[in-house]
């Protein structure tokens, strides 16, 4: 017997805010994040420390895990961290939420 699915009631809390990204690299493949994956994100969602996020950073956008300090923003991902400079243009563009693997 098959079940009728909504994934969109599913996985998406807010509809107006939720966005489908597909991962170009596999800086997280560790943590399941790999290239060609569809990330859900949702740009309403306050990023909290090691939330997987999509950065907008010196004019790029990246797939990287957010870790707060006191101090300041760290970005990371399998390989290496980069600390966050106070005068760096940056932004959290929104938090992944999901992934679908494809």
């Amino acid at each position: 017997n098959f079940m009728r699915l909504d994934l969109s009631r599913a996985l998406i809390r807010h509809p107006a805010h939720t966005f489908f990204v597909q991962l170009t690299d596999d800086s997280l493949a560790e943590g399941g994040y790999c290239c060609g994956d569809i990330a859900i994100v949702d740009r309403q969602a306050s990023p909290r420390n090691q939330d997987i996020i999509i950065a907008y950073l010196e004019g790029e956008f990246i797939v990287r895990r957010l870790r707060i300090t006191e101090e300041m923003f760290v970005l990371e991902s399998d390989e290496d961290a980069q600390e966050i400079e106070p005068d760096a243009s940056f932004s959290v563009w929104g938090v992944v939420k999901d992934v679908i693997h494809v």
